[in-house]
């Protein structure tokens, strides 16, 4: 009789029935962090169908190409831009001595902008 007890107990125990806590707590969507703002789109995009999912990937992927194309030539326009600035500033130079620039900064007095306090 007591062994019988003592087994019932082990197996409900093992279950997690005695003691209040499961053995394997479900993980809150904070502790995997994920906040409601992720959880909702991906409830939103759990709703779409298999050919809409596919189309939205596609056409995701066609997006981050264009703007990895967009932004490597942007960076060689630019650096083809300041070649061609550097070249017509080499071409117009005159030997100012140690400095390729001289810059006039006109004397001016402090002020408040924000009124008179």
């Amino acid at each position: 009789m007591i062994y019988l007890i003592h087994t019932e107990t082990v197996r409900l125990i093992g279950r997690g029935v005695i003691g209040g806590f499961p053995k394997n707590p479900p993980i809150s969507f904070n502790a995997a962090g994920i906040d409601k703002n992720l959880a909702n789109r991906a409830r939103k995009l759990n709703a779409l169908s298999e050919k809409e999912f596919g189309t939205l990937v596609a056409e995701g992927r066609d997006d981050v190409q264009r703007s990895v194309e967009r932004s490597f030539l942007s960076k060689v326009n630019r650096a083809e831009k300041h070649k061609k600035i550097a070249g017509l500033a080499k071409a117009r130079a005159i030997h100012l001595g140690p400095f390729p620039l001289i810059y006039a900064d006109p004397p001016w007095e402090m002020g408040a902008f924000w009124g008179k306090g």
